[in-house]
């Protein structure tokens, strides 16, 4: 019986490097688009403004002949 093998190193790590990386940077993506989506604000004078617009829209759109009746 002899002590516990040491060498962490094994041939096949250095091929792995690449995927650990690509990995390590999905999930700091992830984290910094779930950091942002709740700190994202809210602009209700935009949102009013953003359905003005869309009312307009539509009222272009029926005017040349487009359905946008919601169904």
């Amino acid at each position: 019986m002899g002590w516990p093998s040491t060498n962490f190193y094994d041939s096949t790590q250095p091929y792995l490097l690449p995927i650990y990386f690509v990995v390590s940077l999905g999930c700091y993506g992830l984290l910094m688009v779930g950091i942002g989506l709740m700190n994202f604000p809210t602009c209700p004078q935009e949102a009013l403004l953003l359905q003005k617009d869309i009312v307009e829209a539509k009222e272009y759109l029926q005017q040349k002949g487009v359905d946008v009746s919601s169904s």
